[in-house]
Parts: C-alpha cells; structure tokens; sequence
C-alpha cells in the first residue's frame, strides 16, 4: 500500500512508519518539518511539509490523491498545558483536523484508514456512570474525535480502525519521553510509594504492529482497545525498580484520601502559578486512577494480528532513554548501600 502516515515523527508515529516499511509499504509522513523527517528515516519515506492545525478538507482532498490508506498519529494528550478554555482547545487540537481529514477521504480512493485514539474513550463507554467526557476536556475530545471521523467515512467503501490506546513504553530517536518524571521517581524516591489500581500496558513496537494490522485485516469499521499485560501501579514501580538497579524494592502504599487531597492540591497549585492542569480535572480524577483499568486483549490481538510480550524490553528502552545526572546517581548508590547494611 501507499500510506500517508500523519504525526509519523513522533513518539508512536515513528515506529509505526517502521513497521509499515518493514511490511513493505511505501510511506509518506506529513509533518510540520520534514527535515526532523529526513534525519528520522533518511531517503526511505517521502516528507511532506504540513499543519494539521491548518489543513483543510480541500486540502486533504489534494493532498490524498494517489494514497491507499491513511493513519492519524497526531494531535495532543491530556499532559499539555492550556491557554483559555480547555473544552475549546482540545477540540481544536484534536477533534477540528479530523473532521476535515475523514470529510475528505470519501473523495479519493482512500479504502483503508487508521485512527490513534485513547484508551479514556473506551472507558467512558465501558463505565458512563464516572461521566468521564463531560469532566474532562481531554476525555471529551477523544470521544468526540472518534465519532466525527467514524460518521464522516459512514457513507463510503473506507474501512476505519480507532485504536484506543493505553499505557505505553518504549523509545524513539531524538524524542524525550513523557516518563522521564517516573523513572526519575523510582530511581531517587525514598520510600517508593505507589496509589492501589493498574492499567493495560504494552511496548511502543507492539502497538505499531496492530496499526499495521489495522489496515489490512478487519473487514469493516470499529474502534477497540489494543494491549498486552494488566498490570498494577505498584507492579510496574517494582519492575522499574529492578531496571534502574535499586535494592530496596518495597513499594508503600498511598491512601485513596491523601491521593485525593494530593491532586485536588496540584489543581489549586496550577491555577497559583496561572497553568491549567490539561485535559484532566485533578478533583474529579482520583477515583478513576485508582482503579484497575484492564480489559482482555485476546480480542484486538486476533484481530490485528499482533502479539506482546515484550513489556520488560520496552521498560528498559524507556529508561535506557532517559538520562540519570551525577547527583542522581550518586544518590541511588547510597540507597542501595543502606539496603545492603
């Protein structure tokens, strides 16, 4: 296939460019600087030079002439900082460039397409009690970009994939990873404390390989949750623990009432400092984050054709990543002296 991957130079975009290669694709990226393109993959794909902030419906119907498929990598998570009305900046970023994308595909000869979406949609179907889109802006966004895509492409012979994705691990070239503060934690942090709850995992190649699954095996549109191990906060700390070399390994938990008191204080500290907390109310979030989020993958890996397993490489790619100063080291050292005592 000929695929235009949109956000190929980030995190996810990069190794989903790779696995399209290694299956014998020819791939285009759009991105804002096809010179970040060029250092990335050398001459094996074609940069364009866009702005999906930008790019209109016309746009995309020009612009997707002579493509097979499409995948949507870009966008912004619930980490971002935000100016004015987070319900109206979310929607801009990540609701708005779809809607011009997918009203468009109807137009070309686009069969195949992927979205890149998140796993709090998929949760806030599966539990509509915690009305998680009305709370949170970011979670709002997610919901709402996958049903404008889904009803753009209702009318046309496209088949449409939403990933809805979870907690993910890994490494990418001259990308710093969004876990550096947690691995910065679990190095230094003495005692190691943790909140009860969990998540569904996976590495960063894997779910590069169910995109690449996506666009060449479901026979219709849907939107699912990819994954690969259900694990504990807790879990994950002591496997990071194990990673970074720490000795003492003993994870102590964190009351769900001083987490609650503890976030709902980071709202109030952010709005001291004039900075919006993102996508997610920190007073109305505590609940969700404390629970186990897993689901069964069996259901996605059959139907993408993909498989895990490799979660610990991915763990110790992210922190392999991420650098640890003299201070840091040093510290660690004595902590493991002590442990040792």
């Amino acid at each position: 296939m000929h695929v235009l991957v949109i956000g190929g130079t980030g995190f996810i975009g990069y190794h989903v460019v790779r696995a399209l290669r290694a299956q014998g694709d020819a791939v285009s990226v759009l991105c804002r600087s096809p010179e970040a393109a060029s250092v990335l993959f050398d001459d094996e794909v074609t940069a364009i030079s866009g702005d999906v902030a930008t790019l209109e419906t016309a746009d995309y119907m020009q612009l997707l002439q002579g493509f097979d498929a499409v995948i949507f990598a870009a966008g912004v998570d619930e980490r971002c900082e935000v100016e004015g009305d987070p319900v109206a900046f979310f929607r801009q970023a990540n609701v708005w460039p779809c809607e011009q994308l997918f009203a468009a595909i109807p137009h070309t000869n686009v069969r195949r397409a992927v979205l890149l979406n998140s796993i709090f949609a998929w949760i806030d179907k599966q539990q509509p009690a915690l009305q998680l889109s009305k709370q949170h802006p970011y979670i709002r966004s997610r919901v709402e970009q996958d049903s404008v895509a889904h009803a753009a492409i209702s009318a046309s012979d496209c088949v449409l994939v939403t990933i809805q994705v979870p907690w993910v691990f890994g490494a990418a070239p001259h990308r710093e990873s969004q876990w550096t503060s947690l691995v910065a934690y679990v190095r230094a942090a003495t005692p190691l404390m943790c909140i009860r709850g969990g998540a569904s995992m996976l590495s960063v190649t894997a779910l590069a390989a169910a995109v690449s699954g996506a666009l060449r095996f479901p026979a219709e549109s849907m939107s699912l949750p990819v994954g690969d191990e259900n694990l504990t906060y807790t879990g994950l700390m002591q496997r990071l623990a194990v990673i970074v070399g720490r000795r003492d390994r003993q994870v102590s938990p964190v009351s769900d009432g001083i987490f609650h008191n503890l976030s709902a204080l980071g709202e109030f500290v952010g709005g001291l400092f004039g900075k919006q907390a993102g996508g997610l109310d920190m007073n109305n979030i505590a609940d969700l984050l404390c629970r186990e989020i897993f689901f069964d993958p069996s259901t996605s890996q059959a139907l993408l054709h993909y498989t895990g397993g490799d979660l610990d490489d991915a763990l110790r790619d992210t922190v392999a990543s991420i650098p640890e100063n003299f201070w840091m080291s040093s510290w660690r050292k004595s902590l493991n002296w002590f442990a040792r005592a």
